[in-house]
């Protein structure tokens, strides 16, 4: 049972987060950018699960029964895939870090907080994030893009609890990592790094890209916009 205390924290620092965010296929949530638009016109499904003391409406936008990937980003990462040279190209560099800066907020710290209200959100959704941090830190991650990719599928539902993220937890991480205070300060730790630019961009990829396969990703009973109803 959460306590009060790190409910009013959390609650204080995703307080401006809320409009305009939606869950990405894996589970993980981020501003909706206005520019992007999905690839068809998504129909419209809508579920609340209960957060904290709060009931979070959702509306979400998919297409066959599954959640929209941020098309920028998934457009972005295949070309460079394709042609790893584009990552030479300054244009390319500066895409990926208003990509990545619109994702992260200008408070990296309070996009962690706001992961603690997608019913996705495992203990192995909040490793990847400190994953990220990792890499910044070191350059190293504990686990490959590869395996991230594998074991991060979108299939967890509001149902299964006790696989949730403990939000205390989450807050106890947000406040002691340094490295959470700006957005500035994390990309520049990150792209310091000899292959940081291409890991930055994978890291997108993994939080608002597609899952690998056609049968994973959240669902439309799993959320997309995040609207904080009243307290109950």
């Amino acid at each position: 049972m959460i306590d009060s205390a790190t409910e009013k924290a959390i609650q204080f620092k995703i307080s401006n987060l809320i409009d305009g965010s939606r869950i990405y296929p894996r589970g993980f949530i981020a501003y909706k950018l206005s520019n992007a638009q999905p690839e068809a016109t998504p129909i419209e499904a809508s579920s609340s699960v209960k957060v904290l003391s709060a009931t979070v409406q959702t509306s979400t936008e998919v297409i066959g029964g599954k959640m929209v990937p941020h098309p920028e980003v998934e457009e972005l990462y295949y070309a460079v895939l394709n042609n790893p040279l584009l990552l030479k190209e300054f244009n390319i560099r500066e895409k990926i870090i208003r990509l990545a800066k619109g994702i992260f907020t200008k408070n990296p710290g309070n996009w962690v907080a706001l992961q603690v209200l997608s019913p996705a959100f495992t203990t192995l959704h909040f490793d990847f994030i400190k994953d990220i941090i990792a890499f910044a830190q070191t350059g190293r991650t504990a686990l490959n893009n590869h395996t991230w990719r594998s074991l991060l599928k979108g299939e967890v539902t509001p149902r299964k609890l006790e696989q949730r993220s403990d939000p205390k937890v989450v807050l106890a991480y947000i406040q002691e990592t340094n490295l959470l205070t700006t957005d500035t300060v994390l990309l520049t730790n990150i792209l310091k790094h000899t292959s940081g630019f291409i890991q930055l961009l994978t890291f997108l990829h993994i939080l608002v890209g597609n899952t690998e396969t056609a049968e994973d990703g959240i669902s439309a009973a799993n959320a997309n916009f995040i609207r904080i109803g009243r307290m109950i």
